[in-house]
């Protein structure tokens, strides 16, 4: 068992924010599974407490527990965002696993928490392994090229996505993902954006929440909602001027202003 000193964090705010998935929280514990590391982890006052298959190397970089929040903390004052981060303080922008990143957020399109969590629940009973931890049976996400029966895709009750989720498949190895985190933030974008099923949001959001390009802004419906409700004056504004704006006035700390205006905007729609 280890444990973490923290400040400006909340673990609760992060796991739950819409940026990952795989999470189960059980007996004042979460317990977590990313690729084929389970473990578990909780928050008592500024301390985390953590158990399982991770180290605090591993935990740091999962949680961004080495971004510099007080920076961002004064960038969004200075913008007059501090009561979105009154509200959920600690907010943190994780770096996940890329593939599993990637098959989340395809699942995404279109849908809801729930259902995203069942469709990759579903995925990984089908195509991944079995892992008994702490007595609970859980089950590791799907290795990159093991996506690789449509029906059982559609079983997974992903829907329309299962034919992009197949073809992703077919092109998508570790190579591929390999390179993808050696390229600068345009041109990793334009190769995502290549795959099937993958639009400039879903691509914004593996380059936010998995390669760490902090300067990503993904736009969803609650996004485009509280972006033109705070600075379009309430005026229909479309995804491309939204984002333009965000690039201009948000700069590097886009990523962490689009988080927590998306959990604000979610929990309180």
């Amino acid at each position: 068992m280890g444990e973490i000193e923290v400040n400006n964090f909340s673990l609760k705010y992060t796991i739950e924010s819409g940026q990952f998935f795989r999470y189960y929280p059980i007996d004042g514990w979460y317990y977590i599974v990313s690729r084929n590391n389970v473990f578990k982890i909780k928050q008592e006052d500024n301390k985390l407490i953590y158990e399982g298959d991770c180290n605090e190397f591993f935990i740091r970089e999962f949680l961004g527990l080495n971004d510099n929040m007080d920076e961002f903390i004064k960038f969004a004052k200075n913008k007059d965002l501090n009561k979105f981060l009154e509200k959920y303080p600690g907010i943190r922008i994780m770096k996940q696993d890329l593939w599993q990143c990637l098959v989340s957020f395809v699942c995404s399109s279109a849908s809801n928490v729930k259902k995203i969590q069942l469709n990759l629940n579903l995925l990984s009973q089908y195509f991944g392994k079995q892992i008994k931890y702490d007595n609970k049976i859980f089950y590791s996400f799907p290795e990159p090229r093991s996506l690789n029966d449509l029906e059982k895709l559609k079983e997974a009750k992903t829907g329309y996505r299962a034919n992009f989720l197949f073809n992703i498949n077919n092109m998508v190895d570790e190579t591929f993902i390999r390179n993808l985190r050696l390229v600068k933030y345009e041109k990793a974008k334009e190769i995502l954006t290549s795959l099937p099923g993958v639009g400039e949001k879903v691509a914004d959001c593996v380059l936010l929440f998995s390669l760490g390009h902090k300067n990503a802004f993904p736009v969803d419906v609650w996004i485009k909602r509280m972006m033109e409700e705070l600075y379009f004056s309430g005026e229909k504004t479309s995804i491309k001027k939204i984002r333009e704006f965000a690039e201009e006035e948000f700069g590097e700390h886009c990523g962490y202003v689009q988080q927590y205006l998306f959990h604000y905007g979610r929990m309180n729609g």
